[in-house]
């Protein structure tokens, strides 16, 4: 008799349990269910599209402040006067002249055609060397370095002045009426170039100068 009983009990059991989950299955393709299963995905979807756009502009601001550390600017105070500019070093007038006993002269590799080399000379005493070039009329080019302590003058008599980003490097340029002269930094190294040729030339001649 009791095992009857709870045979009974058992298969009533079985019975809700089995109901329930039939139940539950025809639930979960009732509108009502889907929508509110939709929109947890919709809500997950998201927030996945949040974090993702969050993440792009931390990489673009990180892309942006590494590449503005790489850029070298000229770290010179400009002094106009009515026949030059006084170009005076940020890092000289603070007592940093030691830092700059080891700057990196750097090798002209772009020559205009018709320019050969009249002279290469370096002065180990004021840290300075200079490249004298001369074309085949006798124009003249001149690149010169030196530590990024030292002064500067620019001619800004009948000149136009501008100042562009080559590759990551800024120069000044100085446009005159028979040539074109450039003045920019490069870590320690202070590079001023003066020619008889037009300024597309010279930006070629400073990517010739600058690592790439």
């Amino acid at each position: 008799m009791r095992s009857k009983k709870e045979a009974k009990r058992i298969l009533k059991a079985f019975g809700r349990a089995e109901g329930k989950a039939r139940i539950e299955y025809i639930d979960s393709f009732l509108p009502e269910k889907t929508s509110y299963i939709g929109s947890i995905n919709y809500k997950h979807m998201l927030r996945r599209a949040a974090i993702v756009v969050v993440l792009m502009v931390m990489i673009m601001a990180l892309a942006a402040s590494a590449y503005a550390a790489v850029l070298h600017y000229l770290n010179y105070t400009k002094i106009e006067h009515k026949d030059n500019d006084e170009y005076i070093s940020v890092d000289g007038t603070s007592g940093k002249d030691d830092d700059y006993s080891d700057i990196t002269f750097l090798e002209p590799t772009y020559i205009p055609d018709g320019y050969t080399l009249k002279s290469e000379s370096y002065d180990e005493v004021f840290q300075e060397k200079i490249w004298r070039y001369v074309g085949k009329n006798g124009e003249a080019l001149n690149i010169l370095e030196y530590p990024a302590i030292v002064g500067v003058h620019m001619d800004n008599e009948g000149a136009t002045r501008s100042t562009e980003i080559i590759r990551d490097t800024e120069i000044v340029l100085y446009n005159y009426p028979d040539g074109t002269a450039g003045v920019l930094q490069y870590d320690k190294t202070l590079i001023i170039i003066n020619s008889c040729l037009d300024a597309e030339e010279m930006k070629k001649i400073v990517l010739g100068i600058i690592p790439e």
